[in-house]
């Protein structure tokens, strides 16, 4: 029997095309990572990247350590599940109806199931409210300053940047004039996600600000009012605004006979409604909106008695003649034109004056940030 050298020579001399024989691979014996006492034999063919491969496959060819199955276990437990449904569905407030979003804002956020209004933010507010294409926004960017320098769990220029982020708004309202169903009107909106809708500084001068405006062009101002009361982190300065709104809503609608609609949601408290929320010409609120001062368990306790299960909503108020009218959402629009359009149309109507004279301030929207 011929050796594999010997054919080789063979073939080469004769010329013939005899089969030839592959070089025998010479074996690499070497241990597996991870693993203690235990060969592993590699071709060597493998090893020099020769197609042929004569030997037994490695264990483990990526060289890489091999995992635990009980640590691959804990492992897979411990990575956060993803939530695709995040930002898609939402749960009603009172009935617990799980919403689709996108439908839940179609119907300008009112539970399909028991008719529950839930809160809208101040733009879709607008939207609603306002003709398309003509809302014109005043001190767009004016912003609100520590001047008590307060601090409780955190300092209040802390909770302002956070608040800021998280609702893209410099305060909690915003003021504009714009178009409703073609009648010029000013609107005031405040908005909850802000630091609870509270009442501070730069929230009683916007107001003020836009009742000055509205009473200088002979407008009709609409509030539409959601808040948990004063701003306790600016003390004193957030409780005189209560005074200065006031003030500037007596000659709106007693010097200027001009009209102004307070439209009252869920919830309206503290030193909004002891203020502005109760001053209107007409006042709208929605159905089942909490509507107070006080608290409810402080009412009890400070009383000593039980309370109706339906007190301090606007139907309880609407009762015991607190408010002129409970609309729902998608009617609110439709009334506010009908009460505007037959106060304008009013045959006896008397022509009022401001007495300070016609201010023309700047109501730029492009103040510097404070």
């Amino acid at each position: 029997m011929l050796s594999a050298q010997t054919s080789r020579t063979c073939c080469s001399q004769r010329g013939c095309n005899g089969v030839r024989m592959a070089p025998q691979a010479k074996p690499m014996v070497g241990r597996v990572p991870g693993r203690s006492g235990s060969p592993c034999v590699v071709a060597a063919g493998e090893a020099n990247g020769s197609p042929i491969v004569t030997g037994p496959i490695s264990v483990n060819p990526s060289m890489s350590p091999a995992l635990d199955p009980v640590a691959a276990a804990e492992a897979g437990k411990s990575a956060k599940a993803v939530d695709r449904s995040k930002g898609l569905w939402t749960r009603c407030d009172k009935c617990g109806t799980i919403l689709y979003i996108k439908h839940l804002k179609e119907h300008h956020h009112i539970c399909f199931g028991c008719n529950y209004h839930l809160k809208m933010s101040s733009m879709e507010r607008i939207n609603h409210l306002i003709d398309a294409g003509t809302w014109r926004p005043l001190d767009e960017t004016l912003s609100p300053v520590d001047p008590l320098e307060f601090s409780d769990l955190k300092s209040y220029t802390d909770r302002i940047k956070e608040a800021q982020e998280k609702t893209g708004l410099q305060d909690g309202v915003r003021t504009g004039t714009g178009l409703l169903h073609g009648i010029p009107v000013a609107l005031g909106v405040m908005d909850f996600t802000y630091m609870g809708g509270s009442m501070g500084s730069v929230v009683g001068e916007k107001l003020t600000r836009l009742i000055e405006y509205a009473t200088q062009e002979g407008m009709p101002v609409i509030i539409v009012c959601t808040s948990g009361g004063a701003r306790m982190q600016e003390g004193i300065f957030s409780l005189m605004q209560m005074a200065k709104i006031s003030a500037a809503l007596h000659v709106h609608q007693n010097c200027a006979n001009l009209l102004y609609i307070a439209i009252l949601t869920s919830p309206t408290t503290g030193g909004v409604t002891a203020s502005f929320g109760m001053l209107g010409d007409v006042i709208i609120a929605e159905p089942q909106a909490i509507i107070g001062f006080a608290g409810r368990r402080v009412i009890e306790q400070t009383l000593q008695e039980q309370l109706p299960d339906d007190f301090q909503t606007a139907e309880y108020l609407l009762e015991h003649g607190l408010l002129d009218l409970v609309v729902p959402r998608s009617f609110l629009k439709g009334a506010l034109y009908e009460i505007i359009d037959f106060y304008r149309a009013a045959p006896y109507k008397k022509r009022g004056m401001i007495p300070f004279g016609v201010q023309h301030g700047t109501f730029l929207t492009t103040e510097e940030k404070v």
